[in-house]
């Protein structure tokens, strides 16, 4: 997956440090990033444009809702966005 690219660094940063909550649902994680503004929503839409051509899983969606953003991924990988997630959330040291 195009992650491992060192350009992601400006993206991470855009994320981290975000309240967020995640959850599992049929098959898909769910993350809801609390009141995120327009930083963090052209940082999640570009993540999931990237990963389009990724095997591992399938596209994932972005949706703006009333609480924040919404980053939706399904399949059997779609953990590794939580934990990607997960490791942002704590702001760097």
């Amino acid at each position: 997956c195009n992650l491992a690219k060192g350009e992601w660094d400006k993206l991470f940063a855009d994320l981290r440090g975000r309240h967020m909550h995640i959850w599992q649902e049929d098959g898909s994680y769910s993350t809801l990033f609390i009141g995120s503004g327009d930083k963090a929503q052209k940082a999640l839409e570009m993540l999931a444009k990237s990963e389009s051509g990724c095997q591992a899983h399938e596209q994932p969606h972005v949706e703006k809702t009333d609480d924040g953003i919404v980053f939706t991924a399904r399949g059997d990988n779609a953990f590794l966005y939580a934990q990607l997630f997960l490791a942002l959330e704590a702001p760097e040291l």
